[in-house]
């Protein structure tokens, strides 16, 4: 199937050429939101590294539409592509190589089994050492770029009010993630509960167009990445499960508890995909440094799953 994609993926590399210029770089980018927000921060400094001026990330990509103008990219440097049109563009570059295409893939620790990533799982490499070292080849001393978020004013008090927080004693909770086995419904609803007993408004972060909230007795909350930080530091706290919601909203002047799933080394079976705290830490990464950060068990202490056909009992 790679062999026949090839030759789609170079029809869809020259459309992109004459629509953009011929000498555009094509920067292909797949995956969820949170990948895409920790390579956005270094973008502009790979950009100048190799001297690119005429450019368009290309790909399906959650990010590119959401969060783009938190790096001040423009829509006409984004080309949207389907899950397949992706695809076929990458296995023309992986058949023609940098010679013939002006491509450079940039979640390349994504299903590319010719060259995954497997020096992160190495002591001490972290995510954020993927982004700038593996993808990008930076120095350690890149700066971020600045992401545009919104600040806290009065229209984002107000918004916050009309949604039901109170300022510096609302709970956010973000249960959710794209690469990550949540915990079950249970154990959020005895938190909202907890929280709510404790006099916490408690808020759940959902998708209002997309997602409907199944806890009970909270207040659902729906709001852009623009304006998360703000909102956040209006809260006062959030407590999610590791996404990439937390990547964007990792510099909120608030109060943060993130979850991670435990993380046993000798039962690894992805060559590509780490969601541990050594890993995937907001402060390892230096996205922070004041999260509270937890793992939670995935086997007891004899070796019993307590995550049993997507039912998680460990209490």
């Amino acid at each position: 199937k790679a062999v026949m994609d090839a030759p789609t993926g170079a029809r869809l590399y020259r459309t992109i050429c004459k629509n953009h210029g011929e000498d555009v770089h094509v920067l292909v980018g797949r995956g969820p939101i949170g990948d895409f927000y920790l390579l956005a921060l270094y973008l502009e400094d790979y950009l100048k590294k190799e001297g690119i001026r005429n450019y368009v990330l290309a790909g399906d990509s959650k990010g590119f539409t959401k969060i783009a103008d938190l790096f001040g990219i423009r829509a006409e440097n984004i080309v949207l592509l389907g899950e397949d049109e992706t695809d076929c563009l990458i296995q023309a570059y992986v058949f023609g190589g940098a010679k013939r295409y002006r491509m450079h893939l940039l979640t390349i620790w994504q299903k590319l089994s010719f060259n995954s990533c497997l020096v992160k799982y190495r002591d001490g490499f972290s995510f954020m050492d993927t982004v700038c070292s593996f993808t990008y080849g930076l120095p350690g001393d890149a700066e971020p770029f600045a992401p545009l978020f919104d600040e806290l004013d009065g229209e984002i008090a107000a918004l916050c009010e009309k949604m039901g927080m109170v300022r510096g004693r609302t709970v956010v909770l973000s249960p959710f993630a794209y690469s990550l086995q949540s915990l079950p419904l249970h154990f959020w609803q005895r938190l909202a509960d907890r929280l709510a007993g404790e006099g916490y408004v408690v808020c759940v972060n959902v998708d209002a167009k997309k997602e409907k909230c199944v806890l009970e007795n909270v207040i659902p909350v729906s709001f852009t990445f623009k304006q998360s930080r703000a909102v956040l530091e209006f809260a006062g706290y959030l407590v999610g499960i590791r996404s990439g919601f937390m990547d964007i909203t990792s510099g909120a002047k608030c109060r943060k508890f993130v979850l991670y799933p435990q993380y046993i080394k000798e039962q690894v079976v992805s060559q590509w995909h780490r969601t541990d705290l050594e890993f995937c830490g907001l402060v390892n990464m230096g996205l922070c440094e004041d999260a509270v950060e937890l793992e939670y068990p995935l086997k007891d202490e004899k070796g019993n799953q307590f995550m049993k056909d997507g039912v998680y009992d460990g209490g």
